[in-house]
């Protein structure tokens, strides 16, 4: 029988297709990630927060939040900076999150497997005690032979988190400032990413962030230090952010940033300041944040 020209054409998508989608799932099974293990795992995370059992969830957590860059010497770090490490270390953060947002009970909505086949994103409803509900996306690895999970300063944002019901119960210890500053920061040899010390309340829809920063590093002092500036509330499963600089590169000296936040209302939060991916770690800075009316 003789194949006409398209017949041939369309057998060889055909074959094509079959061929790169078993690829795709040999270069799956080869990496060895399964995705039961992996669900099970967050389950495993899930219930015991439920059962208010933070320790036994924080075995399996990979809290990318805290870590310290590559670069720097744990000894060059303020004494700010090296409570936090110390915290995040011993789950006494993570506890704390978890004690500020109980979970009442969740439901396992999907799962989407990453590209390269070594995580995948599982989407979650949360009901929380105070009745508050969010769509919550998990990232689950396999790091080192056991599935974990990852939270980044992004894994939130990054992967459609959504607020589904808001009914928040206000945090009465932190009020609203009389005056218009919130808060004040000041960090040296940046590791990271770092969180203001105090919380506040947010009730305008702009922030403004007034101070200066620098690269410390020689020879290249005279680069852009490449700092991300956000207004962020800390918690268990992530970085729920108000506004960020995004990408916008900020010139070293002194710096009047404008951030938008998503809402004119917003508890709880944090200032949260990162090295842009690629920058030196060795940057320093100090400044203000205000409400704007």
């Amino acid at each position: 029988m003789k194949l006409s020209r398209k017949s041939v054409v369309a057998l060889f998508l055909v074959v094509t297709i079959f061929l790169s989608l078993n690829t795709i799932t040999f270069a799956y099974l080869n990496k060895g990630f399964d995705i039961k293990m992996a669900t099970n795992t967050l389950e495993q995370f899930l219930d015991a927060i439920v059962k208010d059992d933070a320790s036994a969830a924080f075995e399996v957590l990979e809290d990318k939040r805290y870590e310290l860059n590559p670069n720097v010497r744990i000894e060059d770090l303020s004494d700010e900076e090296m409570v936090q490490i110390k915290k995040v270390a011993t789950g006494e953060k993570f506890r704390q999150l978890v004690s500020q947002d109980p979970l009442a009970k969740y439901s396992i909505i999907d799962s989407k497997l990453s590209i390269d086949g070594d995580s995948v994103v599982i989407q979650t409803l949360l009901i929380f005690e105070n009745a508050r509900e969010a769509k919550v996306p998990f990232v689950v690895s396999l790091i080192n032979g056991a599935y974990k999970i990852v939270i980044t300063p992004s894994s939130l944002a990054d992967n459609g988190y959504e607020i589904v019901k808001e009914k928040e119960i206000p945090d009465e210890s932190f009020g609203i400032n009389a005056s218009n500053r919130l808060d004040g920061y000041k960090f040296w040899h940046l590791f990271g990413t770092i969180y203001g010390i105090d919380s506040f309340n947010i009730s305008k829809p702009t922030i403004n962030i007034i101070g200066s920063q620098y690269n410390d590093m020689y020879p290249n002092w005279t680069l852009p230090a490449e700092i991300v500036y956000a207004i962020v509330r800390q918690r268990w499963y992530g970085d729920d952010e108000w506004g960020s600089t995004g990408n916008a590169i900020v010139k070293n000296g002194s710096i009047n940033i404008y951030i938008y936040g998503k809402n004119s209302s917003f508890s709880n939060a944090r200032i949260r300041i990162a090295n842009q991916t690629g920058a030196h770690p060795r940057s320093r800075g100090e400044g203000s944040v205000y409400e704007i009316d």
